[in-house]
């Protein structure tokens, strides 16, 4: 025996749909009723999509650059957006030295004397509404605007889970999250199959377990050292130093 030389494993929506109906009974493990499949690809659409209210996953935070345009403050995200995780980064053209631009909340922004003041951004408000098709997007407005046509603002977008739209495509998350999505699944099928409240009651606590598990590993993580009494060096948001 030999250990395998790769780690790409990965499954269809079709594949995590049977697993789930049959863990529910509504197959056996060795059958597949191509019928059903329709309506769990409905919920594990509703199911997936429920999971980005859960935070801001390391895998969908992607950094894209927005061009500015002079006199323009206003700037609508693509529609995959849900929201910008800051700090955001200003660049100005030519140069290679970027500024930090921090999020002001809406009762800030409202209260601003003068919104047509230029020069280099140093703050944002994110507004948050829908098109006109209902999607949920992202209008961001800067503060002071923009002077220079060509300067650039980095921004990390928190993106939306990509749509399942056929049985044959992959989940749009990380592989240490399959299993947290095939009992959350699961348990997103009982009512309709009339399984039984105790039996529901125990998919719902696997799929809260599986689901807090692969929250708490999902992070960025820093390096802490924990010091009797409260002195030593530290790292923190911060920076480094003596606490």
């Amino acid at each position: 025996m030999t250990l395998s030389t790769t780690s790409t494993f990965n499954i269809s929506a079709q594949d995590l749909i049977d697993l789930s109906l049959a863990d529910i009974g509504a197959t056996g493990t060795a059958d597949t009723n191509p019928n059903l499949r329709p309506h769990a690809l409905k919920l594990l659409n509703i199911f997936i999509k429920s999971i980005d209210t859960t935070g801001v996953f390391t895998w969908r935070a992607p950094r894209r650059v927005v061009n500015m345009t002079a006199g323009q403050a206003s700037y609508v995200l693509a529609n995959d957006t849900y929201d910008i995780d800051q700090p955001a980064r200003y660049t100005q053209a030519g140069s290679t030295f970027g500024s930090q631009v921090i999020a002001m909340p809406r009762d800030e922004y409202m209260a601003l004397p003068d919104r047509t003041i230029q020069g280099i951004p140093y703050r944002y408000f994110a507004d948050k509404g829908m098109d006109a098709s209902g999607i949920y997007q992202v209008t961001f407005f800067l503060y002071p605007v923009p002077a220079n046509t060509g300067d650039t603002l980095e921004v990390a977008s928190v993106l939306k889970s990509k749509d399942l739209t056929d049985l044959s495509q992959t989940i749009d998350v990380s592989q240490k999250w399959l299993d947290a999505i095939r009992w959350g699944l699961t348990h997103s099928l009982c009512p309709s199959y009339n399984i039984p409240t105790d039996r529901m009651g125990y998919f719902r606590s696997v799929a809260d377990e599986k689901l807090s598990e692969a929250l708490g590993d999902d992070n960025e993580r820093g390096d802490i050292q924990i010091v009797p009494w409260g002195y030593g060096y530290a790292y923190g948001q911060m920076g480094r130093g003596y606490r």
